[in-house]
């Protein structure tokens, strides 16, 4: 009887044994952080590592997504205050470069960045002198919040129609090997850049959120401009340029393409070009040559949002030139460019009544 009630106590014990055993590692199952991306070596592997990144670059790893949150979970040596970190949203590459100065050169070789990873491609990071820059890659376009709390920057990301109801782009043609016309020691590329920095300090005092497809002189290829439009839900797409070269060298005036495959009854493409034309032939008191139907090879025709682009003048007209190169005539198409823009704001607001 002794033996058997023994028997007994031992299969309980064993049971619960047993039992607590499993609840463990299910609670570990549940819990560990599974590597996407960590140091080699060992049976961790590296995954999306670019080859043609800079060689000074090391690749940073990635926990995987085990949380609800949306958030990115960046982590941050000790002691790291807020003006120690900064971050560059580099949407025209799609990416996101977090500086964060006098951070020990391997805490990211050994720190991994937890938290939702749905918006990453992959990432790197390098030494600046005394900044570690983390540039991280992105699926899209994203706009995002970032808060620094208890040693870890978080960064949530955002569409950008989540956050701004009025959305527009501006693409001043041409860059880097692309000169566009060149005449009298000056490019096409420069003139549509210099606009371009104008319209962008004039823009910031409205409630507008503008995207541009360079702030340099940098090549940029159509596909990935009316990407930009197309990945924010934008607006209205405006690209700024001179006119081309024209036999006839006593022509001169403003002029604005149209995307004509782009057409809505309320406002579409040719009443952005109609409203563009008309504010910046009015602000810098010229000629207005009217409205074109753009070639089925334009940046517009790849455009899903109203586009249109506007031609200030021809660089190859001497007098037209002489003005093209004046900051105070720029400063006037800038203006007319800014006060088209707040008009088509107020006509779209219209038809949404």
């Amino acid at each position: 009887m002794s033996n058997s009630k023994n028997a007994r106590i031992s299969l309980v014990l064993w049971t619960l044994l047993c039992t607590i055993c499993m609840a463990g590692m299910l609670w570990f199952t549940a819990t560990k952080q599974i590597v996407i991306a960590d140091v080699g070596g060992s049976e961790r592997e590296k995954v999306n590592v670019d080859s043609s990144r800079d060689e000074n670059m090391e690749p940073l790893y990635f926990a995987q997504d085990i949380t609800d949150s949306n958030r990115l979970d960046i982590p941050l040596e000790a002691g790291t205050k807020a003006d120690k970190v900064m971050v560059d949203n580099r949407y025209m590459d799609k990416e996101l470069w977090i500086y964060i100065k006098d951070a020990s050169e391997d805490f990211y070789q050994k720190s991994l960045i937890g938290g939702s990873t749905a918006a990453i491609l992959n990432g790197y990071y390098e030494q600046q002198g005394e900044y570690t820059i983390l540039k991280i890659q992105l699926t899209d376009v994203f706009e995002y919040r970032s808060i620094l709390e208890e040693g870890h920057l978080y960064v949530e990301f955002y569409a950008p129609w989540e956050l701004y109801d009025q959305i527009v782009v501006i693409d001043p043609a041409f860059g880097g090997k692309q000169s566009g016309v060149t005449e009298g020691g000056y490019a096409e590329k420069d003139l549509n850049l210099e606009i371009t920095m104008r319209v962008r300090n004039a823009l910031e005092q409205y409630d507008i959120k503008a995207y541009y497809t360079r702030l340099e002189d940098k090549e940029v290829s159509l596909m990935d401009r009316a990407s930009i439009a197309n990945e924010v839900n934008a607006d209205m797409f405006i690209s700024i340029g001179g006119a081309g070269v024209n036999v006839d060298q006593e022509m001169y005036g403003t002029t604005c393409f149209y995307n004509s495959h782009y057409y809505i009854p309320d406002f579409g493409s040719v009443d952005l070009a109609d409203i563009l034309e008309y504010h910046v032939v009015s602000a810098a008191s010229g000629r207005a040559l009217g409205l074109v139907e753009a070639e089925d090879d334009s940046i517009l025709s790849l455009l899903k949002v109203p586009a249109a682009q506007l031609s200030v003048g021809y660089l190859t007209n001497t007098q037209e030139r002489t003005l093209l190169k004046d900051p105070a005539y720029l400063d006037k198409i800038a203006e007319g460019i800014v006060s088209a823009v707040l008009e088509a704001f107020a006509q779209i607001a219209d038809t949404e009544q």
